[in-house]
């Protein structure tokens, strides 16, 4: 920020103070319109550059922001199928606020990396803006889509509770069965 301010500073500086007319200098006559015109243009290039640095930079943290957001997001719309991938859900579930932390503080960089080219009155094209923007939404997004796991989890866990305690008495009946076959078998003596 300090940079593109400076050599937009310098810029009109040069402007300002060099004149636009020549200078007399006895017997030289010096033309500085185009000292002027060269130097003020190499600063406004310098500061256009810095600009375009920037975006570049807060361009490519939004692209790994959103990344790293998705990755999140993909895990949350993961429906369980069974009862060890519903407690490895819940045990992502846990670990969600302690990897947002770290994502919440880069997108707040960027941001603050983002008003300095506003400040600049600097135009992103639509594609830059549209990438920015979802950096800002997807804290909102991940936060609805751990509401909805959650009822489906509270669903998955019901419904696997109640195929766990029908399994359990099958068991239990088969159990019961084996025991009365095996409860058979003293009837017959070792020859």
């Amino acid at each position: 920020q300090e940079a593109i301010a400076h050599h937009m500073k310098q810029a009109e500086l040069v402007d300002s103070t060099l004149p636009r007319t020549s200078i007399s200098l006895g017997a030289v006559l010096v033309t500085c319109s185009s000292i002027r015109v060269l130097l003020t243009e190499k600063h406004r290039r310098l500061a256009s550059s810095l600009k375009h640095w920037h975006l570049s930079n807060c361009t490519s943290l939004a692209a790994l922001l959103l990344k790293k957001y998705d990755a999140i997001n993909r895990q949350l719309q993961k429906i369980p199928c069974d009862i060890e991938q519903l407690t490895a859900l819940v045990e992502y579930l846990e670990k969600v606020p302690g990897l947002l932390v770290p994502l919440a503080e880069q997108s707040q960089k960027l941001i603050e990396y983002r008003r300095v080219l506003d400040g600049f009155q600097f135009q992103l094209d639509k594609s830059d803006f549209l990438q920015i923007y979802q950096v800002q939404t997807c804290p909102k997004l991940i936060s609805e889509q751990l509401t909805k796991i959650e009822s489906v989890l509270i669903i998955q866990k019901q419904q696997f509770s109640s195929e766990m305690e029908d399994e359990k008495a099958l068991f239990v009946e088969k159990l019961s069965s084996v025991q009365a076959e095996v409860n058979n078998f003293k009837q017959y003596i070792d020859i």
